[in-house]
């Protein structure tokens, strides 16, 4: 914490030393003010309730997406475009599983294609992109 001389002058008085904090974003050389940045756990909400609320509201996008084609993740759904199967659903995180084990085209075909495969085998058909399950010990988020 470094401490920078107001440029407020109250009647007459010298400057008031002001805490001051530097940005820690890299480049940035703002300095903030001890008003400007607040505690996630205000005392109403705490900072867990905050960042639930803040990851309840991101919008994401299936990993079998259009968009997604061009990566290496995406060479599966790109070599299934091709037969007409694709799929363009994003959504909320917490949405995400229902979508990949009932309502995606892509992870439905895909997961047909590898029971044909794993029939006589020991192995699970939980796709490689499906969410892993929640451990037993953990709480659920409240909306």
């Amino acid at each position: 914490v470094e401490l920078h001389k107001s440029q407020n002058k109250t009647n007459g008085a010298p400057p008031v030393a002001v805490p001051q904090i530097r940005c820690p974003q890299p480049g940035c050389d703002q300095f903030l003010k001890k008003t400007d940045v607040e505690p996630a756990d205000d005392g109403k909400t705490s900072g867990v309730q905050l960042f639930q609320r803040l990851r309840n509201n991101l919008i994401i996008r299936c990993v079998h997406h259009l968009d997604h084609h061009k990566f290496e993740f995406g060479k599966d759904a790109s070599r299934l475009f091709e037969k007409g199967i694709s799929c363009s659903w994003s959504g909320a995180p917490s949405a995400y599983e229902e979508h990949m084990s009932h309502n995606c085209a892509v992870e439905n075909y895909l997961m047909s294609e590898s029971s044909v495969d794993t029939i006589n085998s020991n192995e699970g058909t939980r796709s490689q992109y499906e969410a892993e399950p929640e451990p037993e010990d953990s709480v659920a988020a409240e909306p």
